[in-house]
């Protein structure tokens, strides 16, 4: 981790970002007015809270660190894990069940009750033990991903799926165990990109 991606200002960026695609998602214009608004959802909130429990364990300070993480599982039923690091941009739909311990990158989203960490190894490879998201990736409603292998960028994880292994860039994938189901299109790829 870089010391500019642990500021102040970076945080604030991205939680700005955070909300600026929550209001997107929602169908709102990007007008300051409409980002200032998505700043009410409890989902921005709660990812705000998670920003600033990561900040705080990157600068050693365990106590602010850990009562943001409490906060967060206490007020909003998300497990996110100070020594993840997540890019700008995400939004996590339904809140409550989530445990979250990766490194996730920008615009991903997430519909709910989604676990994302490693296989328990230690530092085997991924990151920190759990795995390198990559960016623009979907998790439906209950996916999981428990692997430390890398999950490509625009990739999508069907509701219900449990990824064991990594999954290239573009895939969509589903099941129990998660098996690739076909690659995404490059209209579908631009469509994310524009969300």
């Amino acid at each position: 981790m870089s010391a500019e991606t642990h500021t102040l200002r970076n945080v604030f960026f991205c939680i700005w970002e955070d909300a600026a695609r929550k209001g997107r998602q929602m169908g709102r214009p990007a007008t300051k007015l409409s980002i200032v608004r998505s700043f009410m959802s409890i989902n921005v909130i709660a990812v705000a809270i998670f920003r600033l429990s990561i900040y705080f364990c990157a600068k050693g300070l365990w106590l602010p660190s850990m009562f943001c993480y409490y906060v967060n599982i206490i007020a909003f039923g998300i497990d996110g894990s100070p020594y993840s690091e997540i890019g700008p941009g995400l939004v996590v739909v339904h809140l409550v069940g989530n445990v979250l311990h990766a490194k996730i990158g920008r615009n991903c989203t997430l519909f709910g009750r989604n676990g994302i960490g490693g296989k328990g190894k230690g530092n085997t490879g991924g990151w920190r033990g759990g795995p390198v998201v990559g960016d623009h990736v979907t998790l439906g409603f209950g996916a999981c991903i428990i692997t430390d292998q890398p999950i490509g960028d625009h990739a999508m994880i069907g509701a219900g799926s449990w990824c064991f292994k990594g999954v290239p860039e573009r895939a969509i994938v589903g099941g129990l165990p998660a098996e690739l189901l076909r690659f995404k299109t490059g209209e579908e790829v631009q469509a994310e990109i524009d969300s």
